[in-house]
């Protein structure tokens, strides 16, 4: 893959960097900051996988990948996206089984970045809509937009947000209720796709180092005791 710099007038020449070099068919490409280095890095897509090549001193990136992941089809659209609001570029892939990218076999594949604010500790409680996931989304930072997206709940239940700042994780309705209950939060009503979501802006004057553990429990006859509840999730403020 040869780069092109623009001269602002319309016209492009070789740029005076490596060129990458894959050993697989390059599918798609899409380039951030992913380290925060000030450096552009590129991620490539292949059939079944994709490489990341961190940005070099100068201009380009380094010769060789920092690292090759799989994918579950083949990468035919790469881009750096921040669904979760932690101020850290994610990856996301759109692609499909076949080669040809049959329309009708199309997915969606999202790489997070590992250590950012929060941490998935699990202990969710499924009941026949499956295990409900919650997702949290913020940098925790002083008047920064803070949420929390919660999914495959039972459509149409009552749910409720337990927040903490320290955990109890003592059994409770079959499962486990990690947060030790501070606030207790009605969630919005699940929608028909099993969809809940909370929005709001993170305080100013929350110290550093303050643990926020969160987990949704919702009413669902289907669960063991009559509830089923997310995995619960913790922030750590920065």
């Amino acid at each position: 893959m040869r780069t092109l710099l623009g001269d602002g007038d319309g016209h492009f020449a070789p740029a005076p960097f490596e060129v990458v070099e894959s050993v697989a068919r390059v599918r798609a490409v899409a380039a951030a900051d992913v380290d925060g280095d000030d450096r552009v890095d590129l991620a490539v897509g292949h059939d079944r996988s994709w490489s990341l090549f961190l940005g070099a001193e100068g201009g380009g990136w380094d010769a060789e990948p920092v690292g090759s992941f799989d994918l579950p089809g083949t990468g035919h659209v790469l881009r750096f996206v921040d669904p979760n609001l932690d101020g850290r570029p994610d990856l996301l892939s759109i692609g499909g089984d076949d080669s040809d990218w049959d329309d009708d076999d199309v997915g969606l594949s999202l790489f997070l970045q590992r250590g950012g604010p929060w941490q998935d500790l699990g202990f969710g409680l499924a009941g026949d809509d499956g295990l409900p996931f919650l997702f949290p989304q913020g940098a925790l930072q002083p008047s920064t937009p803070f949420g929390l997206v919660l999914r495959d709940g039972a459509p149409g239940a009552a749910a409720w947000f337990i927040f903490g700042l320290s955990e109890l994780s003592l059994p409770f309705k079959g499962g486990v209720l990690v947060p030790n209950p501070l606030l207790v939060l009605p969630a919005p009503p699940i929608s028909g796709q099993g969809v809940s979501s909370l929005a709001a802006t993170w305080p100013s004057g929350v110290p550093s180092g303050i643990q926020l553990w969160v987990q949704c429990w919702i009413a669902d006859a289907s669960g063991p005791a009559g509830f089923t509840a997310s995995n619960a999730v913790m922030g750590t403020t920065p």
